[in-house]
């Protein structure tokens, strides 16, 4: 399965958490997702959205046995904890990183340029780019 096939099932699978998505594994390959939760680990709400992500994948063959790696972090509100989770998910090079919220993507946009970001919930994705273009430096 090509990079652009494998994130397509990734983003369909996060846009699936509250809903079931419809999209294919075509072949078996070792692939690396990170989870970047901008929430306590015990948040009741976010360990049911990673849930319901790890069950859509599962329905589509990919497990954590077999040909999936998946990298959770979990930033509480701490903005700093925030950034240095995110930096640290860029060091591994995922094929993915999977996020909620608006005030990650600043921050993941600013490490990583080639990595691909899926937001599954987000509230305001106009005022987020607004907002990364007027306070946000690039990555150099």
């Amino acid at each position: 399965m090509r990079r652009r096939d494998f994130i397509k099932v990734i983003a369909s699978s996060a846009a699936a958490w509250p809903l079931v998505a419809r999209a294919q594994q075509q072949t078996r390959q070792m692939r690396r997702v990170g989870i970047l939760m901008p929430f306590p680990k015990g948040d009741a709400d976010g360990q049911a959205r990673v849930q319901a992500f790890r069950q859509e994948l599962a329905k589509r063959g990919w497990s954590e046995e077999g040909n999936i790696q998946i990298d959770e972090r979990w930033s509480t509100s701490n903005i700093d904890l925030v950034r240095a989770d995110a930096a640290n998910l860029v060091a591994l090079n995922p094929d993915v990183i999977v996020t909620v919220g608006d005030r990650t993507i600043p921050i993941l946009t600013n490490l990583t340029r080639s990595i691909p970001i899926v937001v599954a919930v987000m509230s305001d994705p106009i005022g987020s780019a607004r907002w990364k273009a007027s306070h946000v430096q690039p990555a150099t």
